[in-house]
C-alpha cells in the first residue's frame, strides 16, 4: 500500500473502478475518519487488495479540513503492481510540492535513474531555457543521468531505456505531428502501462490526454501545420488548461476571460476540463 498525501497545489486523479469515500481530519488528533465514522486505516484494512490511496482536501469554513479519499484498485502482476503515473503540470517542477509528488512516484534509488526530456515541441530544442530548467531540477533531486529526445530525429526506441520522461513545452501541434510521424505515440502507450512516470509541462501535456482540441480554440495560430486531426495519445481521459491563472497568455479580442471561453469549450465539445494554475501539477494513476 502506498499513502500520497498532498496539499492543493496537487489534485490527484484516480481512475478506473475507484470509489469515493468523504473523509474529515480531527485537527486535534489528525485522525481521518470516514463515511461510516470508522477510521480510513480501518477501511483499508477491510479491503484485502493492493490499491493506493491518495487524499486531496480544501479548507471549509466551520468544519476544519475536509479531504476526498479515491481508493482504487490496482491490478497485481507477477508479485507486484501495474500501474500508469502521469504527473501533468503548468510549468514543470515549478514547486517544491511538485518536486515531492514526482519523487514519490519513482522507484528505486534516484541516483540510478534515467531520465529523457523530449524537446520536439520547441524549435530552440535542447538549447530551450525551459529544457536546460528540467534539467537543472533532476540534478538537484539527485537524478544525473538526463538526456534530450527530438522524436522529429532521433530514434523513440531510445525511450524504452528510461525510468522517467519529460516532455518539455513548446508547440503541441509539432508536437503531436512528430510524435505520431516518429511511432513514438505507440512506444509511449506501451511504456505508459509499465510503471514508467511520464511528465508532462503546459500545453504539451495535452499529448497524453484524449486530445489537443482545446489548444486550436484558444491559440489557433500555433496550427502552423495546418493540422485536423487533434487526437492524442489517450493515455489518459483527463483533459487539462494550463496557466489558468496567467490572462496575460491568453488575451481575447472580444474581451472574454480564461474561464468563460474554457466554459464555451466544455459546452461545445461536451467535455469537463481541469484547470490548473502555474503553480499546480495534477497526477494520474491507473
Amino acid at each position: 500500500m502506498k499513502v500520497i498525501v498532498n496539499t492543493c497545489q496537487t489534485l490527484i486523479i484516480m481512475q478506473r473502478r475507484s470509489f469515493l469515500f468523504k473523509v474529515q481530519i480531527n485537527e486535534s488528533t489528525g485522525m481521518l475518519t470516514g463515511n461510516d465514522s470508522s477510521t480510513i486505516k480501518e477501511q483499508i484494512a477491510a479491503a484485502a487488495v493492493p490499491f493506493f490511496v491518495n487524499l486531496t482536501g480544501r479548507i471549509v469554513p466551520k468544519c476544519g479540513i475536509v479531504w476526498k479519499v479515491n481508493i482504487t484498485r490496482i491490478r497485481p502482476i507477477e508479485g507486484g503492481v501495474a500501474v500508469t503515473k502521469l504527473l501533468q503540470t503548468s510549468c514543470g517542477f515549478h514547486t517544491e510540492s511538485i518536486k515531492s509528488t514526482f519523487l514519490n512516484l519513482v522507484d528505486g534509488e534516484v541516483s540510478h535513474l534515467k531520465a529523457s526530456i523530449i524537446t520536439t515541441a520547441s524549435p530552440k530544442k535542447e538549447n530551450n531555457r525551459f529544457a536546460q530548467k528540467a534539467k537543472a531540477d533532476f540534478s538537484a533531486m539527485g537524478i544525473r543521468n538526463v538526456d534530450f529526445i527530438d522524436l522529429e530525429f532521433d530514434n523513440p526506441e531510445l525511450l524504452t531505456q528510461k525510468d522517467v520522461i519529460y516532455i518539455s513545452g513548446g508547440n503541441p501541434f509539432n508536437l503531436l505531428f512528430h510524435t505520431i510521424k516518429s511511432g513514438a505515440h505507440d512506444i509511449l502507450k506501451k511504456l505508459a502501462a509499465q510503471n514508467i512516470v511520464i511528465v508532462g509541462v503546459s500545453a504539451d501535456a495535452l499529448l497524453l490526454g484524449p486530445n489537443i482540441k482545446i489548444v486550436q480554440f484558444f491559440t489557433p495560430e500555433m496550427n502552423t501545420l495546418n493540422m485536423n486531426d487533434f487526437t492524442a495519445l489517450d493515455i489518459t481521459d483527463k483533459l487539462i488548461f494550463p496557466h489558468y491563472d496567467r490572462e496575460d497568455l491568453f488575451k481575447d479580442d472580444a474581451g472574454r476571460t480564461i474561464e468563460e471561453r474554457i466554459r464555451d469549450f466544455e459546452t461545445l465539445q461536451n467535455c469537463e476540463v481541469t484547470r490548473l494554475n502555474d503553480d499546480q501539477s495534477i497526477l494520474i494513476l491507473t
